[in-house]
Order: structure tokens, then C-alpha cells, then sequence
């Protein structure tokens, strides 16, 4: 299993060792920690509430995790890696993970709230890492006017 290194788990080591449990006790393929935000840090990009923290809450089953956060398993990356275009930078990544792994596998991919994580920005002006790559902006808009015609799951 793998796990994204640029986020910040507000219980350091614990809440990494407490992913890769989460993940292999429940089984998942891909797996994120909620989110928080403040001022000086992303939380989701995504208005999707499935990502912000509920307290006493371990999991719930997402088609869409994120990839700026992403922990999952050798065998997912490995799918996912076999149908990669490097077109897909930033933007579609959750959405090709899925197709690569089972779409309709519901309980493989999972927000875990029992973990919580922020997303900080890389610069001190706020960008991110993604936007220093040509064409990101054009990207981004694109993917905006595509994503709302996507069936979205949460349970």
C-alpha cells in the first residue's frame, strides 16, 4: 500500500498507521482521511460533504476518492497505472481509479473519518503544485463543466 505524501495528519504517525489499518481491515482498495480546512489550508476541492469530518464516524463508502490524498493498495495503483493517460493530470484521476478497479465494487473505496488530515498549500501565495503545469487553468475548467454529469456516489 502506498499513501500520499503531501497532506499533513493532525495525529502524525498514528493517523498514517491508522489508514493502512483502516484499509486492510475493511478491505478497501482506495482509501482517503476527512479532510479539514482553515485559512491557510485546502480542505476539499470538491463541495462534496462525504469528505468533511464526523466525529464517531470510522468510514463511509465513496465512488469518489481523492488523489491528493489517496492511500491504496499496490493492486489499485497497478490497475489504475494500466490504463493511465498522461493527459489526466489533476483532474479525472478518482474517476479512472474507479473504472480501473470495479466500478460497482461499493465497499472497496471509502472515505475514513476516524483519520483527519489537511491539505496544505505548497506556496506561500496559496497555489498549488498543479497549477505551475501549462494548461492547468484550461484543465480545470473543463473538468468542472464535465464532472456535474457524473453519477456521483456516497452511501
Amino acid at each position: 500500500m502506498s499513501l500520499d505524501d503531501d497532506i499533513i495528519f493532525k495525529d502524525g504517525v498514528e493517523g498514517i498507521n491508522t489508514m493502512f489499518e483502516t484499509m486492510r481491515e475493511y478491505k478497501l482498495k482506495q482509501a482517503m482521511p476527512a479532510l479539514t480546512k482553515n485559512e491557510r489550508t485546502y480542505g476539499s476541492l470538491w463541495a462534496i460533504e462525504v469528505f468533511d469530518p464526523t466525529p464517531g464516524l470510522v468510514l463511509k463508502y465513496s465512488s469518489n476518492v481523492e488523489h491528493n490524498s489517496v492511500c491504496a493498495s499496490r493492486e489499485a495503483w497497478e490497475k489504475t497505472m494500466a490504463i493511465y493517460s498522461p493527459v489526466i493530470i489533476g483532474f479525472g484521476m478518482p474517476h479512472l481509479s474507479v473504472c480501473a478497479n470495479g466500478e460497482n465494487e461499493k465497499e472497496s473505496y471509502a472515505v475514513v473519518h476516524r483519520v483527519q488530515a489537511v491539505n496544505p498549500p505548497v506556496h506561500s501565495t496559496g497555489e498549488r503544485e498543479g497549477e505551475e503545469i501549462e494548461g492547468w487553468f484550461e484543465r480545470k475548467d473543463a473538468y468542472y463543466k464535465w464532472v456535474h454529469f457524473l453519477p456521483l456516489e456516497t452511501t
